[in-house]
């Protein structure tokens, strides 16, 4: 399903051996907040890889992960560069955008407590990470693989080094079948 697609990016990311080791982790401050609400025991932080969840420029975990340890990592919703093919059974064929965001609070993230990745290695750990990845329950079975035009670097503003990387997916919905 694509609405698995995001999550499935972000345990990749999370998976990957040095962002893992600096301790960045799929950001629970949703799971957190929801926890308090209801008188429920809180689970400790987890910080760096966020799940954008259209809230943005106010993303859940991104103000804290700029915070301490200095590196957000944002999955963006999945989003659709157009249609491939498509068949008049129904069958359709479309590529798949996936964005991935990059932040770095330079000023905290290289210094004592911070990750010390800066922002263009962690962009090579994203794409060491998920180019080439398959997702099982994807119908068609593709890899992912980098946009034509791969990353954008957008500089820094108000102290925060942001680089977008583009990255493709193509995927297949077939029609419910019926009788």
């Amino acid at each position: 399903m694509i609405a698995d697609i995001q999550q499935w990016v972000a345990g990749l990311i999370a998976a990957h051996p040095q962002l893992a080791a600096a301790g960045l982790k799929v950001d629970n401050s949703i799971a957190q907040a929801a926890a308090k609400l209801a008188g429920q025991q809180v689970p400790a932080d987890a910080r760096g890889i966020v799940l954008e969840d259209g809230t943005f420029p106010k993303t859940p975990g991104l103000e804290g992960a700029l915070g301490a340890p200095g590196l957000a990592i944002v999955v963006w919703h999945i989003g659709n560069l157009g249609l491939i093919d498509t068949s008049k059974s129904g069958v359709c064929n479309m590529q798949l955008y996936i964005a991935i965001v990059v932040q770095e609070n330079a000023a905290v993230n290289r210094a004592q407590g911070g990750t010390g990745i800066v922002a263009e290695k962690a962009y090579e750990y994203v794409c060491q990470a998920i180019l080439g990845k398959r997702m099982d329950s994807d119908p068609i079975n593709t890899a992912i693989l980098p946009h034509h035009e791969p990353f954008d670097n957008l500089g820094t503003n108000n102290g925060v080094w942001s680089i977008v990387g583009n990255f493709t997916k193509q995927y297949r919905i077939n029609p419910a079948l019926t009788n």
